[in-house]
């Protein structure tokens, strides 16, 4: 028990230690880390209870000590320069919007700086859809390129601020094991909001999920088209079932496809249309179906809400025609489908 305690003490300053020199580090899945390298390095010395206070065992803690700052500044630099080349990558991916583009830190996504503008919102050709309408955002933010992957999703849960379950698909066959650049799917509003939660505690910036206007404001990209990049579905443009690319399912058998896969928008969003349906923070309006009933104008959501209701926004892979960006659904907001994901929004500018 008293080599525990030193354990846990000692790895919680190192990590305090690390935050406090500009490190951006989760601090409790830091501590839980830094314990299990300290572990292993006391361990051969500090496993009587009567060693502990020797002066060799003092020696050999000091040792670890610097062992693992060491290790955890490395851990540091190893995930910045990760980041780095992901930026790089995506940069060349979507070269239009490379000065737009960063991230908050090494754990964060990247995201895309969007300016403030007008656009006219929804589609008067399908009544969910409609009216179309004018929409004025007043304020920058900045949203992420892609939807949020299991590799950023598992980050999250490693640090004990997302859920850790297993999840399974509509047919009850396992997702999000990967940990790869698939796009999280099965994940509810409410999870959705506790990623965003430990984004904004973890970088003191604050995230949480798109409105519906931003959403299809970033979507479109100073478009009007059905989608971004026209009026027809075309082909490889996007995730949605009929455009794939040659010897791939539309979720490849288990989940959605990886992201980024696919050509981004003019504003550097890849993803907007198909893959999977992403949750956003309005609620529906009565029902979905009566379209938009006195929707906000001003960018912000509409959270007059009558039940746990919440909008979705982009369509999925299965369906073709819900590909456009227009297309909205609402679902429960505890619901876990394969087809449900999400990106984030980050407030403010860059």
């Amino acid at each position: 028990h008293t080599v525990r305690a030193i354990v846990w003490l000692l790895s919680a300053g190192i990590c305090l230690e690390a935050r406090s020199a500009g490190i951006r580090v989760d601090y409790e899945m830091c501590t839980e880390l830094a314990a299990d390298e300290l572990k292993s390095c006391l361990a051969p010395k500090m496993d009587r209870g009567t060693g502990v206070c020797s002066a060799a065992a003092r020696q050999k803690q000091r040792q670890c000590v610097e062992q693992v700052r060491a290790w955890l500044s490395n851990q540091a630099r190893l995930a910045s320069d990760k980041a780095a080349e992901q930026l790089r990558q995506e940069a060349a991916l979507a070269p239009q919007a490379s000065a737009r583009r960063f991230r908050d830190a090494p754990h964060a996504p990247i995201l895309v700086s969007i300016e403030p503008g007008r656009f006219r919102m929804g589609y008067d050709g399908d009544s969910t859809n409609s009216p179309a309408h004018e929409v004025h955002i007043g304020y920058p933010f900045a949203i992420s390129s892609g939807e949020i992957t299991e590799a950023e999703w598992a980050l999250c849960a490693d640090a004990g601020a997302c859920s850790k379950e297993p999840l399974v698909d509509d047919f009850g066959r396992p997702l999000n094991q990967a940990r790869q650049n698939r796009a999280i799917a099965a994940v509810s509003w409410h999870e959705a909001q506790n990623y965003t939660a430990w984004l904004t505690s973890t970088t003191g910036k604050t995230y949480r999920l798109p409105t519906e206007a931003e959403w299809e404001y970033a979507a479109r990209a100073g478009t009007s088209s059905r989608f971004w990049w026209g009026e027809g579905i075309g082909d490889a443009n996007a995730n949605c079932m009929n455009v794939m690319r040659p010897g791939r399912d539309a979720f490849d058998v288990v989940g959605p496809a990886e992201t980024k896969r696919y050509p981004a928008n003019p504003w550097g969003l890849f993803d907007t249309a198909g893959n999977v349906e992403e949750w956003v923070l309005d609620c529906p309006r009565q029902t979905e179906y009566q379209g938009y009933v006195d929707p906000p104008t001003d960018g912000s959501a509409n959270q007059r809400c009558t039940d746990d209701q919440r909008m979705t926004r982009g369509g999925s892979a299965w369906l073709p025609g819900e590909c456009t960006s227009a297309y909205r659904r609402a679902y429960p907001a505890v619901t876990h489908s394969t087809v449900l994901g999400f990106r984030v929004v980050r407030e403010g500018k860059r």
